[in-house]
């Protein structure tokens, strides 16, 4: 019995690293302290979303390409987990990703807080539950928090992977 079951095991051992499944998230990925979840990018002319100011206002905001003529916004949802028992330090800044185009040329994301400006609204171009992932954050082991990069790329730009820098190196490619 116990012959058996070591060959049985070997085989099924052997089965499933020939026939993995691809049934796992691409999009989400581990590094070496934290998970991350970089959704699809997306792309349009403007960002606009609700969001409070200095003083608790609601307010409306805007984002637009310093270069309207030529370039889009591009969003991107990002999930980053902590799932160490320690306090891990994040600075989210031009240096904590890139994301790179099919042309392997690669764009840091833009000061979401400094490039916000009051606009009217526009439903065309509303981003609904956008939060600016920007400055400077600790996470506690087991926490995690979500919020959206944004970045200027050309028109029709395609997008092929999401490079992590802030804490960890991590790579997310898209399809």
């Amino acid at each position: 019995i116990t012959a058996f079951s070591v060959v049985l095991a070997a085989i099924l051992i052997s089965l499933m690293t020939v026939f993995k499944s691809e049934g796992g998230d691409p999009l989400y990925v581990a590094g070496r302290t934290l998970w991350i979840r970089a959704e699809e990018p997306k792309s349009q002319r403007f960002i606009i979303y609700r969001g409070e100011n200095t003083t608790g206002e609601l307010v409306t905001w805007a984002m637009t390409p310093a270069d309207l003529d030529n370039n889009v916004m591009v969003y991107i949802q990002v999930t980053l987990i902590n799932q160490t028992s320690g306090t891990v330090s994040l600075v989210i800044d031009e240096k904590a990703a890139s994301l790179l185009d099919g042309n392997r040329a690669s764009y840091a994301p833009i000061d979401t807080v400094l490039r916000a400006f009051p606009a009217e609204y526009d439903a065309r171009f509303d981003v609904p539950g956008f939060i600016p992932l920007w400055g400077s954050l600790s996470l506690n082991g087991g926490e995690q928090v979500v919020g959206m990069l944004a970045f200027e790329l050309p028109a029709r730009s395609s997008f092929t992977e999401l490079r992590w820098n802030a804490s960890d190196t991590v790579t997310i490619r898209y399809r």
